[in-house]
């Protein structure tokens, strides 16, 4: 038995907010026969998780990792956008784990609007200090 295969280029062009499970069809790329037309070709759509995308109703959240020093005294936050910008996001505040902060109109486009950007912060906590740095650190907070 020979099977022949061809190699057939489309397209397919994802929309923004689609989902998984969402099913897209390629009319007539399909299988033929000797006597049937084309079939057509269904494509279920899979999202995979990224480590620092996710992605809540029409809103962005973006995992964010500060050192203990920037949760402290604050630092600018470079996030790329899915659109190939670079947004420069200052955080002034002092940042405590879990602590969220919102960018209004950078998250996903819906009917006459867009979501937000939600900034999740992950502190990186140092894993030892010296006695001296111990010392500053007591010394600097009280």
């Amino acid at each position: 038995m020979v099977t022949i295969v061809e190699r057939v280029e489309s397209h397919l062009y994802i929309k923004s907010g689609w989902k998984s499970g969402i099913v897209a069809t390629l009319p007539g790329q399909g299988d033929e026969g000797v006597h049937a037309l084309p079939g057509d070709v269904d494509i279920e759509l899979v999202v995979t998780p990224d480590k620092l995308w996710s992605w809540d109703g029409h809103n962005l959240v973006y995992s964010a990792e500060l050192s203990l020093v920037d949760a402290l005294c604050g630092t600018i936050i470079e996030v790329p956008t899915l659109d190939g910008r670079l947004l420069s996001v200052p955080v002034t505040q002092v940042v405590a784990p879990g602590h969220k902060k919102i960018v209004p109109g950078e998250g996903m486009p819906c009917e006459s609007s867009k979501g937000d950007l939600v900034l999740h912060f992950d502190i990186k906590f140092p894993t030892s200090l010296s006695i001296p740095q111990k010392a500053a650190v007591k010394a600097a907070l009280s």
